[in-house]
């Protein structure tokens, strides 16, 4: 039954945003908003199940990396208010930052799933401007932009059909 809530979900999603063929994102929904990108994939859990998110925040800068790892775990520290809550977290194997978080789906809806999207978005862009470090990131982001590419994977549903 909670694959199902999820699979609803996706269909809802492709919907308002009229992208085509929503079951082929059953297994792993890549999606961009705003130009940040998301994977959504389903997580069994005894109730209705949980749609878990990862945004993709940006590499780290080569610069001022220790100041920005700080940062992020003060950030993660007040962002842990319970059970759901987004977690920033590196992942070696593409060199990014990623926030984590996993919603219950019995609570959520296509917009406000979209809605969040948006805000998390928003979150990601200010990083990736400052590293949440204010006008000292600044600094970072400028030797950032001297970044080789890095390999991440294309995300936006829409480029991909």
């Amino acid at each position: 039954m909670s694959l199902k809530n999820y699979h609803q979900l996706i269909d809802a999603i492709c919907e308002l945003t009229m992208l085509p063929d929503p079951a082929s994102l059953y297994e792993v929904a890549n999606i961009s908003v705003q130009n940040v990108n998301f994977s959504l994939l389903y997580k069994e859990n005894p109730a209705y199940g949980d749609v878990q998110i990862y945004c993709g925040f940006g590499p780290l800068p080569k610069q001022q990396r220790e100041p920005v790892l700080q940062r992020l775990l003060e950030t993660n520290l007040y962002l842990s208010t319970g059970p759901g809550t987004p977690t920033l977290a590196y992942n070696p194997e593409t060199g990014q930052v990623v926030l984590v978080c996993s919603l219950p789906l019995d609570v959520l809806g296509a917009q406000q799933l979209l809605d969040m999207l948006g805000y998390l978005a928003h979150m990601a862009k200010q990083w990736q401007s400052n590293y949440f470090l204010g006008n000292e990131g600044a600094q970072a982001q400028g030797q950032n932009n001297q970044l080789a590419p890095t390999t991440q994977r294309n995300f936006n549903t829409a480029d991909q059909r």
